[in-house]
């Protein structure tokens, strides 16, 4: 057997662990996302040296030499937004931070087409690769700044800021479908003493000019670096 067959079969286990123990208990059930979770292995996107406690219920850092700090964030919390964006088949998404490609390969399970958007190259080199390596057909991943999105792809039926981050900038709600267009992300909000709160899984809905705002669960993971807070969403 090829040492990467060999890698899937030993994951297989500690992947379905994951969907039982810390997905399906936290209200992560919906049968097209837990199938994606179940197909795509979380190994294939991290580092050798932390393989091994890639189904851990924790953030992830995918460059532990680094300075620059990127995290693949923890199952349970990744696995609460994909399903709190109601992804549909027919949908264009665009996720900001992709990071190695994980959220990508899972999302091109459930969409029609997916982009991510990556300001550390070498991340992004591990996505295409990845894609291609599986021949997945539907998804691209393009370099640049996280904090504008991508407006040469828009408009997007969905939006997937994967990371927390203090404030939605306007430029990527403007990237949204004006017909039922969701953006999912966890924010993290400033106490009075300036310090970052504990975080919450919140989905915006525009809906023409109209925008909805609803906090949906508490949730914390590292902030996204990269986002300008000058122009931001507040309803």
């Amino acid at each position: 057997m090829p040492p990467s067959e060999r890698l899937l079969k030993d994951r297989a286990h500690p992947r379905l662990n994951m969907i039982n123990c810390q997905l399906r208990p936290n209200g992560v059930g919906e049968s097209r996302l837990i199938q994606a979770f179940e197909t795509v292995p979380r190994e294939a996107f991290v580092p050798p040296v932390i393989q091994s406690i890639v189904y851990a219920d924790a953030d992830l850092p995918l460059m532990p030499d680094s300075p620059t700090k990127r995290w693949l964030i923890a199952p349970q919390t990744l696995g609460k937004l994909l399903q709190l964006a109601k992804i549909l088949p027919t949908d264009k998404v665009l996720i900001i931070g992709c990071g190695t490609g994980y959220s990508v390969a899972l999302v091109a399970q459930l969409a029609a087409h997916v982009i991510g958007v990556e300001c550390d190259e070498g991340l992004a080199y591990v996505a295409r690769a990845y894609a291609a390596e599986q021949e997945i057909f539907n998804t691209q991943v393009v370099s640049g700044t996280l904090s504008v999105g991508y407006a040469k792809g828009a408009p997007y039926d969905v939006i997937i800021i994967e990371g927390a981050v203090d404030e939605i900038p306007m430029v990527l709600i403007n990237q949204l479908s004006s017909h039922q267009g969701r953006l999912v992300a966890v924010v993290k909000g400033q106490t009075e003493r300036g310090q970052l709160a504990f975080g919450q899984g919140i989905l915006i809905t525009r809906k023409e000019d109209q925008l909805e705002r609803v906090a949906e669960f508490d949730a914390s993971c590292p902030l996204l670096p990269e986002f300008d807070h000058k122009e931001t969403f507040k309803l």
